[in-house]
């Protein structure tokens, strides 16, 4: 009645009205029920009631340039300068933002610029975030993040709202682009710099203040030398600002929320859908999830790792991509536990910059020695999403003794 070829494996109550038309026990409700809900098909096609939608992961910054964002926007019609990309870098604390048209997306040229015109004017960042595109995940590019002491970080596979910022700038830079001239489609790169100017010189709704403000202490079309007080002050209000705006953004965001806490040996369903292509089938009718899987371990609160079977390749998928697997016989995962203890995530101790005595030296001879091939050989091995199978939790930072800047002593920072 459920599962034949006329049952159409309909819901507890249509299932079990047919039933009840022609037979009856005893406990009869809790029999359909049970059935309908360990269904594989159905499962397996069927959304949740409620959509899985885990909390909004936030991060905390404290100090000009010590995070960024990159990110880059193309292909789009060539220009007589021969550029067709637009590579976006974004300070998280103070939301100054650049811009750089390019000619292409290749990993050297996006590493040469990055480290040219970025570093070479701001510094070096603490964290770098990106998402997972080839020419941020290059061996060039990571190969940089290394020399520079930069912290490396990536959003999760299918999951832009990881790198929210950098890619709300984007569709704010393209309706600026798309509204001041129809010189837009052929002269673009002509115009970024008047588009991102007029971008820093307006109030950000999370900091209050201007990115000019926020950097230089002053606006650009006022010229006023500034104490370090009144920069300080702008900074202190600009951290009170950001908390109340985070946390009414997380607010507002969690009460959708339907999270649910997995632990290792835990079976789950993978959201497959809109992913795979099988021939001669039509997509619309292919299972939504695919399972069972089970869970590894975690690379922090949201992300998993997921594997089917001990010769399978290990995923690394966001909480919402997952639900539970319910099953009517017992499920064999003994060998999730036997690969779990092999592998642990890595956690470096931070150094102590505080100790007595503590002096800053570092060797910088080999940065620029031609030939320099240094942590090469340590980059971890990638799984089939393109994340490293041996990644730090976010939140146990690397700060580098040459990074580290103590902007305002008396602020506490």
């Amino acid at each position: 009645m459920h599962e034949g070829p006329v049952g159409g494996h309909f819901g507890v109550e249509h299932t079990l009205f047919r039933l009840q038309t022609r037979y009856y026990w005893y406990k009869m409700r809790e029999d359909v029920s049970l059935w309908c809900h360990t269904c594989a098909s159905c499962a397996a096609k069927a959304r949740p009631l409620k959509r899985p939608q885990a909390p909004m992961g936030t991060v905390r910054v404290g100090a000009p340039m010590e995070r960024i964002a990159v990110d880059l926007m193309g292909p789009m019609n060539e220009t007589e300068r021969f550029n067709r990309y637009i590579l976006v870098v974004q300070d998280y604390f103070t939301k100054w933002v650049k811009a750089y048209p390019l000619p292409n997306d290749q990993a050297v040229t996006v590493a040469e610029v990055i480290a040219a015109e970025w570093v070479c004017r701001y510094g070096a960042p603490f964290t770098l975030h990106s998402d997972q595109g080839t020419n941020f995940e290059s061996e060039v590019f990571q190969t940089m993040c290394e020399l520079l002491d930069i912290d490396k970080t990536r959003t999760t596979p299918f999951r832009p709202q990881s790198d929210g910022q950098v890619e709300r700038f984007n569709a704010t830079l393209q309706k600026i682009l798309a509204t001041t001239s129809e010189r837009c489609h052929w002269d673009w790169d002509l115009m970024v710099p008047y588009a991102v100017m007029a971008y820093r010189a307006t109030k950000h709704s999370s900091t209050g203040f201007t990115p000019n403000m926020m950097l230089f202490g002053r606006e650009i079309t006022e010229p006023i030398d500034l104490m370090k007080e009144r920069l300080e002050l702008a900074h202190r209000v600009a951290r009170d600002a950001l908390g109340q705006s985070v946390e009414r953004a997380k607010k507002h965001y969690d009460k959708r929320a339907a999270r649910t806490h997995y632990k290792v040996g835990d079976a789950v369903w993978y959201l497959v859908k809109g992913t795979k292509r099988v021939k001669n089938k039509i997509r619309k009718f292919l299972p939504n999830y695919d399972g069972p899987y089970f869970i590894l371990g975690h690379l922090d609160d949201l992300v998993y790792r997921i594997q089917r079977s001990p010769r399978a390749k290990v995923k690394v998928v966001h909480h919402d991509k997952l639900k539970p697997y319910h099953s009517r016989q017992p499920l064999e995962n003994s060998w999730v536990f036997k690969d779990s203890e092999v592998w642990q995530p890595q956690e470096v101790p931070a150094p102590n910059l505080e100790a007595d005595g503590a002096e800053l030296d570092l060797d910088l001879s080999g940065l620029f020695t031609e030939g320099n091939n240094s942590g090469t050989d340590s980059i971890p091995p990638l799984d089939d999403t393109g994340v490293s199978m041996v990644e730090q939790d976010p939140k146990d930072v690397h700060w580098s003794g040459v990074a580290v800047v103590n902007f305002f002593p008396s602020a506490g920072q």
